[in-house]
């Protein structure tokens, strides 16, 4: 899978949903860096190279980068990063988990609930 191709499915989700001068794949760019540091804070060092192995290396270095203590409330920092509401946040999450299950060709442990 590419980057780019990554980008697109996160950009189904975004319906209007970028703010003003704001291009969807810019929005879809900048959502998936924020929702991959996210999920890396949630997995140790070998769960984020494994699934990293399965990822283009420009979102791979994202997934890496996420390191240090999960956050409390990882859908309300999101939504703060991205300036939406929580709603919106959660969706863009799916949509993120929805590409990394693509790229990885099947559900990742450390991605299911």
């Amino acid at each position: 899978m590419t980057t780019e191709r990554f980008y697109t499915i996160v950009e189904e989700c975004l319906g209007g949903g970028c703010h003003f001068g704001v291009l969807a794949e810019e929005e879809a760019a900048r959502t998936t860096h924020v929702v991959l540091e996210t999920i890396g804070r949630t997995l140790d060092h070998d769960e984020r190279l494994q699934l990293s192995s399965s990822l283009p290396r420009r979102l791979a270095v994202e997934l890496m980068a996420g390191q240090g203590a999960p956050h409390a409330d990882p859908i309300g920092w999101i939504a703060c990063e991205l300036q939406v509401d929580r709603d919106i946040a959660f969706r863009r999450v799916e949509m993120v988990l929805r590409a990394l299950h693509e790229a990885v060709g099947e559900p990742h442990a450390s991605l299911t609930p």
